[in-house]
C-alpha cells in the first residue's frame, strides 16, 4: 500500500500509511459528509490523539479513552454494529471517546461517552455509536476522576468483551 498526503490546518502536511485511514461505517454525528479519518498522536505519552480528518484538513477532533481517566466504561457493541465494521474478537476493538477542551479553562475539559467512536483495528472500519443508554454523559469531566485512577481502568481504549444479542 502506498502514502497519502494530507495538508492539515494543525499540522501541516502529513503524510500517513494508506491502510490506516479509518473508513466511517457510519459517519461521526453533524459530519455526515465525511468518512475518512485517521488517528495522529497529540504529544508522546499524550493521553489525547486526534482523530484528523482526510477529506476536510481543517478537521479535527481530540479523542482518549475515559479508561484513562479513571472512568470505568463498559457497554455492548450491538449485533449490527459488530457485523458492520467485522469485529471478530474483542481485541480488535479500540473506543475513544470525543473531548471537548474549553478555551477559557482547558482543566474543564468533558469526554462525549454517550456516543464513543468505536474502530476495528483489524480492518480500520469505524463508526461512532450513539448508545441508548442514560448510563453515561455527554458531558462527562475527565479530570474530576484522576483521583481514583489506580491502574484498575485497564489498557487505552480496552474493551473487556463484545456480546451479541
Amino acid at each position: 500500500m502506498g502514502k497519502v498526503t494530507l495538508e492539515t490546518s494543525r499540522f501541516g502536511v502529513v503524510e500517513i500509511e494508506e491502510n490506516s485511514v479509518l473508513s466511517f461505517y457510519k459517519p461521526i454525528l453533524g459530519f455526515e459528509r465525511l468518512n475518512r479519518f485517521t488517528l495522529l498522536d497529540h504529544q508522546p505519552d499524550s493521553p489525547f490523539k486526534w482523530l484528523q480528518s482526510i477529506e476536510d484538513g481543517e478537521l479535527a477532533f481530540v479523542v482518549t479513552h475515559p479508561g484513562l481517566f479513571g472512568i470505568h466504561y463498559e457497554f455492548e457493541i450491538p449485533d449490527a454494529a459488530v457485523e458492520a465494521l467485522d469485529i471478530q474478537d474483542v481485541a480488535e476493538v479500540l473506543v475513544l471517546s470525543l473531548v471537548t477542551i474549553p478555551e477559557q479553562d482547558p482543566s474543564q475539559m468533558t469526554a462525549n461517552l454517550t456516543a464513543p467512536i468505536v474502530i476495528n483495528q483489524r480492518n480500520y472500519r469505524a463508526m461512532q455509536l450513539v448508545l441508548d443508554s442514560d448510563k453515561y454523559g455527554l458531558k462527562t469531566p475527565l479530570l474530576g476522576h484522576l483521583e481514583v485512577l489506580s491502574g484498575e481502568a485497564g489498557e487505552a481504549g480496552e474493551v473487556d468483551e463484545v456480546e451479541e444479542g
